[in-house]
């Protein structure tokens, strides 16, 4: 019997056959534990484990494949550029230019063999240069389909944990000099060259520390750029490292939470701004970067609040001023009510929205309807 698909063969109800087809991979399934439980997450978690192994073959031959076409690359450019310039032996020497004599020597020693070398050479030089552009696109292929795989220009990898805290000495030195970009530009590679680095083979919490203060210091380059998102990102990327690796990492984990809240505060999301601020201070509570940020952050939810309630208000005055039927302003203040109810949206704006909103029904449907 052909192998089944495991979403459809589970839809349709149909008997499990010896072996269930999942993204390429088989996995021998018995018929009386089709529907069990347990055994249906032990062939889940068994299909992860293939997948995460397939991956990383995949990615191995592909860097060795990338390798080879630096490599070869190289080689091809090297022969090009011998044939460019080509150092000329004694008795290649030119003639003189102002010897017509020379000239003709040269012409009649050469013959009809010069026209079909200098073809020869020109059908060469163009094989080799139509062969290094395929190898060029081959790798730009492979590098756009699997970005996990170094790039070329990471050719001189570092061989120790010492080149790693070199690039994070540099960066925090263009960080002084205010060089943002030239900062997120080597805390990138540090981050893309960690996992070529042996202590990172053999030492996990050391590769995972690394990797936590790495995208740390990248958001604040990203915050001096005002790259919000970024900087966000690589804040959830620190605070996920420690949270679930490292611990007694509270000083790392405070900076993150401090920028991560910028990032956020700057994007207009201060409920979520707030939360961060907050998980700071349970930390250090007398940190005063801290008490100044929720400062900023409590005055900028409050002026969102004022603004909120100020479009209510116009909008409550526009359909009094329009004599908006009884039903319309029921079914708005409905909407409103479902917008913004604490179940909902259990954040500090919201609930102040909706302790607002009985102001806004009295006025709204305290108004009698224009006939």
């Amino acid at each position: 019997m052909a192998p089944l698909d495991w979403s459809s063969a589970v839809a349709s109800g149909s008997e499990c056959p010896e072996d269930c087809k999942y993204e390429g991979l088989y996995v021998s399934v018995s018929d009386r534990a089709w529907r069990d439980k347990n055994t249906t997450m032990k062939v889940y978690r068994d299909v992860v484990d293939k997948l995460c192994a397939r991956e990383k073959c995949n990615t191995e031959r592909l860097a060795a494949e990338v390798k080879r076409s630096q490599v070869r690359v190289s080689e091809l450019e090297k022969k090009l550029s011998e044939q460019r310039h080509p150092i000329l032996r004694p008795d290649m020497q030119p003639t003189d230019p102002s010897s017509t004599t020379g000239k003709a020597a040269t012409c009649s020693a050469t013959g009809s063999g010069s026209e079909s070398s200098f073809s020869s050479q020109a059908c060469d030089q163009q094989l080799q240069d139509e062969d290094m552009s395929r190898l060029e696109a081959k790798i730009d292929f492979l590098q756009k389909q699997h970005p996990q795989v170094p790039a070329p220009s990471t050719a001189d990898l570092p061989k120790s944990s010492q080149d790693i805290e070199n690039l994070k000495e540099t960066a925090r030195q263009a960080l002084a000099h205010k060089d943002f970009k030239k900062a997120s530009e080597y805390l990138s590679d540090a981050l893309q060259l960690l996992e070529f680095v042996p202590e990172a083979l053999h030492d996990l919490s050391w590769e995972l520390w690394q990797r936590a203060t790495l995208s740390a210091n990248r958001a604040l380059a990203w915050i001096k750029q005002e790259q919000w998102e970024a900087a966000e990102e690589d804040c959830n990327a620190t605070l996920r490292t420690i949270s679930t690796h490292i611990s007694k990492a509270n000083e790392v984990k405070v900076a993150a939470f401090y920028r991560r809240c910028v990032a956020r505060h700057k994007r207009g999301q201060h409920d979520e701004a707030f939360q961060d601020v907050e998980q700071g201070l349970r930390i250090f509570p007398c940190r005063q970067d801290l008490l100044k940020l929720k400062a900023q952050v409590c005055q900028a939810m409050e002026s969102s609040v004022e603004q909120i309630k100020a479009r209510m208000l116009k909008e409550v005055g526009r359909m009094i001023a329009e004599g908006t039927s009884a039903a319309a302003r029921k079914r708005a203040l409905r909407c409103w009510k479902l917008e913004w109810h604490p179940d909902k949206n259990a954040n500090k704006v919201a609930k102040e929205v909706f302790q607002f909103l009985p102001h806004v029904e009295e006025l709204l449907l305290g108004q009698p309807e224009h006939t």
